[in-house]
């Protein structure tokens, strides 16, 4: 199964992760859960899409930065969400 990112062209923070159920080429797709967003035909899924959890020791460390770097095909995408989470709060950036 194919992992899925279905961008919202429109509101990128309504993008969305989903899994591959079927393809009938060229015409439609099925996931294995609904979307919690709806989307239109200006939206894009970009098949073979990748996720990374990286668990970080930050309890000695006053501050940290995320930087992500394009080193891909000239007009290729790229979307980041970090996400930090303390024993108080959820900080997003």
């Amino acid at each position: 199964m194919d992992e899925l990112y279905i961008q919202d062209t429109t509101t990128l923070a309504d993008s969305e992760w989903n899994k591959l159920r079927t393809l009938s080429t060229n015409t439609s797709i099925t996931l294995i859960d609904g979307l919690t967003t709806q989307k239109d035909s200006a939206d894009v899924i970009w098949n073979d899409a990748r996720k990374w959890v990286v668990p970080i020791d930050l309890r000695s460390v006053e501050s940290f930065r995320v930087v992500w770097m394009h080193e891909g095909a000239v007009g290729a995408n790229g979307h980041v969400k970090a996400i930090a989470i303390t024993q108080d709060s959820e900080l997003t950036a």
